[in-house]
């Protein structure tokens, strides 16, 4: 599993410098922030790596421009704060509520 991640990661932030790596509380995992200056055009990625609870990893990724940060950045941030991971037993009483509709 780290490999993949490992290798996800690579070619996710190709030719940016990563500038943060931290757990983060909301979604709880791991933070990644990457970017390729500091110029208002230049590029900006934000990776969230979440425990799926299943043995795997959510990856979630903004990715916007360093002049959009406060907008965009703060609308992608507010977003990703919601983000949860359901419980098993959520999952199969919605499945079986979908099934019978």
């Amino acid at each position: 599993m780290a490999a993949q991640i490992r290798e996800h990661v690579e070619r996710l932030l190709e030719e940016l410098n990563v500038s943060d790596i931290m757990g983060s509380e909301l979604p709880k995992g791991l933070y990644l922030r990457a970017d390729k200056g500091i110029e208002g055009d230049c590029e900006v990625k934000e990776v969230y790596f979440v425990d799926n609870g299943l043995g795997g990893v959510f990856v979630i990724t903004a990715s916007y421009i360093v002049e959009a940060t406060e907008g965009t950045g703060g609308r992608f941030h507010s977003m990703i704060e919601t983000f949860m991971v359901l419980e098993m037993c959520f999952r199969v009483e919605l499945t079986n509520y979908i099934n019978t509709v």
